[in-house]
């Protein structure tokens, strides 16, 4: 739970930019009540509402290349480039230029596919009131 909590303030960071695609299942899965979901999607909406993080929604149906699996990339202060994949029994970590560049490459198209930033706002917030 630190961990967690220790993670989330790094989007306090307004030098930094985050962007996140989150697949529609995802926001429909209920953890606990009523309640508790609605505070996670409305937490979601207001770190969304930072200038420094978009969240796009991938709404259910149809192919893209994240069913792949989940990745993340970064930019470290030196410019430097990686990407990070991690499933279930095994991780990996990408620095060269043309695995970050594939990851890169997907990530846009993933992201193109998706619904927009304020699209994905509103899409949220009808989940978080129909709960």
């Amino acid at each position: 739970m630190a961990a967690r909590l220790a993670r989330q303030s790094l989007l306090q960071k307004l030098t930094t930019s985050f962007s996140f695609v989150v697949q529609e299942a995802v926001l429909r899965h209920r953890l606990g009540d009523a309640e508790a979901h609605r505070r996670q999607l409305r937490r979601l909406l207001e770190v969304g509402g930072q200038r420094n993080v978009n969240v796009h929604v991938m709404e259910t149906g149809g192919w893209h290349s994240g069913l792949n699996g989940a990745f993340t990339l970064m930019e470290l202060p030196d410019h430097d480039r990686l990407a990070y994949e991690e499933g279930q029994l095994n991780f990996s970590f990408y620095s060269t230029p043309e695995q970050v560049g594939l990851l890169t490459q997907r990530y846009s198209a993933i992201a193109g596919q998706a619904l927009g930033p304020k699209e994905s706002a509103e899409f949220i917030e009808r989940l978080a009131e129909a709960q």
